[in-house]
């Protein structure tokens, strides 16, 4: 987790004030370098979807196709977007979207001009058969 990402989740939290009912899930939620799980830690339900397994995951999954069992309250989805390809990346928007209940909210952050290419693996060095682009 980028700490300009977390900081950015850490004010639109306070905008959106999370309700002890409320569902999340955060798209990309394996955790490499820290998680943003903990700013969301009063809330009814947090699940953690990834393409890849480990800690931070509840479900192994794709968020362009990921489906909850119910529209949930907030989508989170933190520094993805530069590891995935543009349809993809729409694809992710697009699901996102479908996930919320009506005046649910999307949180979106992505890496940006000037941010070294980094691996979705271990945010390590870029390996030879990923995907790199700041968005």
């Amino acid at each position: 987790m980028h700490g300009s990402a977390f900081a950015f989740v850490q004010k639109a939290k306070v905008k959106i004030k999370p309700k002890s009912t409320d569902k999340v899930v955060e798209i990309g939620s394996r955790v490499i370098n820290g998680s943003i799980k903990r700013l969301f830690e009063n809330v009814a339900t947090y699940t953690g979807i990834d393409v890849i397994d480990g800690p931070g995951v509840d479900v192994v999954a794709s968020g362009a196709d990921y489906k909850p069992d119910e529209p949930v309250d907030i989508v989170v989805c933190c520094e993805v977007l530069e590891h995935v390809d543009d349809d993809t990346a729409k694809a992710i928007i697009k699901n996102s979207l479908k996930m919320l209940n009506d005046g649910g909210h999307l949180i979106l952050t992505a890496a940006g001009s000037g941010r070294n290419p980094h691996s979705a693996y271990d945010g390590a060095g870029l390996r030879s058969e990923e995907f790199y682009r700041n968005v």
